[in-house]
């Protein structure tokens, strides 16, 4: 029986992963899960059918400790903390988008392997991996939807600031948000035992 497309790319894509060091394809995503506390992850984000697969990449990373306090809201799994979408080369505005018909006339390696490379030199530019509070404190304020301010104030949380979240909260910074108050006040109700254990252990004390 003929492989579906979808199949096919998963194929491919444990191959070409094999060629960058350190980096695995798993549920439908490359991963780097060298560092204990964060895994870098680039997702095509496939979608279509069993003839055709079209991707919209972006490029991002999943903070354990941030993801502990996460849990709290029962979201179920998640594949980021922060990403950004992986842009059409010389273009700010079109994401890197592609569909794929045929492996080899649409070049899929070819564009597998160029969205790599991109996605690669994002992750250094963008983050600082030097180690884990270096990370948190220099996270970009990705604060464009509701998800991604809320582990924002998670990470300010984890460095021992606990105002952020609560002034954040209040509008008296970035007044302008839309925000999901029923996580914020999820979070805040356990500041008091977050206090503790950063009073117990320091930064990063989950």
């Amino acid at each position: 029986m003929a492989l579906t497309r979808g199949k096919q790319i998963e194929l491919l894509c444990k191959e070409i992963a094999k060629d960058y060091d350190g980096w695995e394809y798993s549920a439908k995503a490359f991963k780097d899960k060298r560092l204990k506390h964060t895994d870098k992850v680039i997702i095509f984000r496939w979608t279509g059918s069993s003839i055709s697969i079209s991707s919209q990449p972006i490029v991002g990373m999943l903070n354990k400790k941030i993801e502990a306090v996460w849990k709290i809201l029962n979201k179920g799994k998640t594949e980021r903390t922060q990403f950004l979408r992986i842009m059409r080369p010389g273009s700010n505005v079109h994401p890197h988008r592609y569909r794929i018909t045929d492996l080899e006339k649409d070049n899929a390696e070819g564009y597998i392997r160029e969205v790599l490379d991109i996605g690669m030199r994002m992750l250094e530019e963008n983050w600082d991996f030097s180690s884990e509070e270096a990370l948190l404190r220099t996270l970009p304020k990705l604060l464009n939807s509701e998800d991604l301010a809320t582990r924002y104030c998670i990470a300010q949380m984890l460095l021992g600031d606990f105002d952020f979240i609560q002034k954040y909260y209040n509008d008296e910074i970035y007044p302008e948000h839309v925000k999901r108050k029923h996580d914020l006040e999820a979070i805040i109700k356990h500041i008091p035992e977050y206090k503790a254990l950063y009073e117990k252990k320091g930064i990063l004390y989950i």
